[in-house]
């Protein structure tokens, strides 16, 4: 039997709505990471367990904890 996989698409912006390049999204339950490509995007496999919290980090911004549920 499979196990249902949890994947979370998304893009990180400024505040000016530009696209943020190799921003940080981490998992904090694991450590598994990776970094935004050139267009902010990142997909990011959560695992099967939810809830999550995922840490988003770019020098010079705040970094800003998300709990993912769903």
């Amino acid at each position: 039997m499979a196990v249902a996989q949890n994947v979370l698409k998304g893009v990180v912006k400024d505040t000016e709505g530009e696209p943020l390049i190799s921003a940080s999204i981490l998992i904090k339950e694991t450590g598994d990471g990776m970094v935004t490509d050139l267009d902010g995007r990142f997909e990011i496999n959560l695992g099967s367990t939810l809830p999550v919290i995922i840490e988003v980090s770019y020098t010079g911004f705040n970094q800003k904890e998300i709990e993912i549920t769903s």
